[in-house]
């Protein structure tokens, strides 16, 4: 080869996508890296929408690309503000990758948390929610939300020595459960203007991708729909108009990753790591020992596959109903 000839860059096919990756991915499509990760690829257009490359470790999601493995490790030496675009059915990254994008219709992640299916009552979801609960209070790190959640309860928590923690996992605990607690302690009394400034504290809280603020948001978006009684009979506030009003204000205070998940997540499309858990927490069947072994799997992958997301994510689902359960019954 001539040196100034330079090689091809390897063309990789993308496994799946999303609804919303597929209709930003339109004609000569234009953007930049933001944040390259050994699983991820974050790519922000000019007006500000978003595409994630992913792995399947990651799996499918609204502004999501699946790409096989094979592809995260070309993209890994991008740097930030590098260009990318698409030419007719192929996405380029330079002379490190060509993704050459599905053809197949994309995947739906429209997902409706309000109230359980007609196949399961409210008895046997509080049930499926305690289980959760209860399963996350006894295997959540202490320096993650989920371990703050005996704390927001005020349950007697066994022995712990919190003193051997770094001290920058001692001030994330300190101020999660400061804003944690503004936060509930609003949507009791009914005062949006306190929530929204408590949620201000969550938003981009953390670490995570999204961070973990924001994937608390997500999960108590989708708590407070599967257990409505939380702010109706807390509070008497409509989920209507409470939901948007949070939703849109951390938006504007998170990263790009968090701002378009939490915005998706208003609009009704959840990745499929929630479309899961809907379906372990939703479950009905003969064999109540199978459901909650779903449950529970369900949930270890949650926590086993980032570094507090996870947890975070949990306690937003259970939340309002263990509240329910302790303060308000």
């Amino acid at each position: 080869m001539h040196p100034s000839q330079r090689a091809a860059p390897p063309t990789i096919r993308a496994l799946d996508w999303g609804e919303l990756a597929a209709s930003r991915l339109g004609a000569n499509w234009l953007a930049r890296v933001w944040e390259a990760t050994p699983e991820s690829l974050l790519l922000v257009d000019q007006s500000g929408e978003v595409v994630h490359l992913v792995t399947p470790a990651i799996g499918n999601g609204p502004f999501r690309v699946v790409v096989p493995e094979e592809a995260a490790a070309r993209w890994e030496s991008l740097p930030r503000d590098f260009y990318t675009w698409r030419v007719r059915g192929d996405l380029w990254l330079g002379d490190n990758l060509t993704l050459s994008l599905p053809e197949q219709s994309p995947w739906s992640s429209a997902l409706s948390w309000e109230g359980p299916p007609a196949t399961v009552d409210e008895i046997l979801l509080s049930r499926h929610l305690a289980l959760l609960g209860d399963w996350l209070m006894a295997r959540a790190p202490e320096a993650t939300i989920g371990g703050i959640l005996p704390d927001l309860l005020n349950m007697e928590p066994p022995s712990r020595h919190l003193s051997d923690l770094p001290g920058t996992e001692r001030l994330f605990r300190w101020r999660a459960s400061r804003a944690l607690t503004a936060f509930l302690e609003s949507m009791v009394s009914g005062d949006l203007a306190a929530g929204e400034r408590a949620v201000n504290s969550l938003a981009g809280l953390g670490p995570g991708s999204p961070p973990v603020g924001d994937s608390f948001i997500l999960g108590f978006m989708a708590g407070v729909q599967l257990w409505p009684e939380f702010v109706r009979q807390g509070s008497g506030l409509r989920i209507s108009g409470l939901l948007p009003r949070l939703a849109r204000s951390a938006a504007e205070r998170t990263s790009p990753l968090g701002r378009a998940s939490l915005l998706a997540a208003l609009g009704g499309q959840w990745s499929a790591r929630w479309h899961e858990l809907y379906a372990a927490l939703t479950a009905n069947g003969p064999y109540a020992d199978e459901i909650h072994r779903q449950i529970e799997q369900v949930a270890a992958l949650w926590l086993a596959q980032d570094k507090g997301e996870g947890s975070a994510a949990l306690t937003g689902v259970v939340i309002p109903f263990l509240w329910f359960q302790r303060f308000l019954v």
